[in-house]
């Protein structure tokens, strides 16, 4: 696995130090998460147990759905034209591949896809008042989990498709 996220003849730049190099926008995500977790705290306090106010949580889950998947999908949309042209350089003179640079890129970026969603699940799904069972609130998790990585995912596929003017 070293050998996939590593460059030939590199030490610390590419994707790996994308998180390293960009320290602010990293503090910022995850202060914007937080934030974020709070005010559909807020906004959604205690309704979770209420069967009366179904719609309400049925609009918690798509306000948590449509955060979750635009912060991990707009970060990865703006960033992606700046690195492109650098990496069809480097993919040129044989450094390394496509594949091996989008996985590099997704391992760079997991802690920020655990730590992100995680923050917001664990603020918003207390505050909401949901069931506090270990499975339901597994399921939450989850799917904010991998609504981050398909956000990502889209993100980077939209981001590679346009070019920078």
């Amino acid at each position: 696995m070293v050998n996939l996220l590593a460059r030939k003849g590199s030490s610390a730049t590419g994707p790996l130090a994308i998180i390293e190099g960009d320290l602010l926008t990293v503090q910022l995500r995850v202060v914007i998460h937080l934030v974020v977790g709070f005010l559909l705290g807020v906004v959604f306090y205690d309704m979770g147990n209420d069967a009366g106010k179904v719609l309400s949580n049925a609009s918690f889950l798509f306000f948590c759905v449509l955060f979750i998947f635009f912060g991990n999908a707009l970060p990865a949309l703006l960033t992606c034209p700046l690195e492109t042209s650098v990496f069809i350089r480097e993919h040129l003179n044989g450094w390394y591949s496509i594949t091996s640079y989008y996985f590099a890129k997704l391992v760079s970026d997991l802690p920020l896809l655990f730590i992100c969603p995680t923050l917001l699940s664990v603020i918003a799904y207390y505050m909401t008042g949901q069931l506090e069972e270990i499975g339901r609130f597994a399921m939450f998790w989850g799917m904010a989990l991998l609504t981050g990585l398909l956000g990502q995912s889209i993100g980077l596929v939209y981001g590679s498709a346009f070019k920078l003017q």
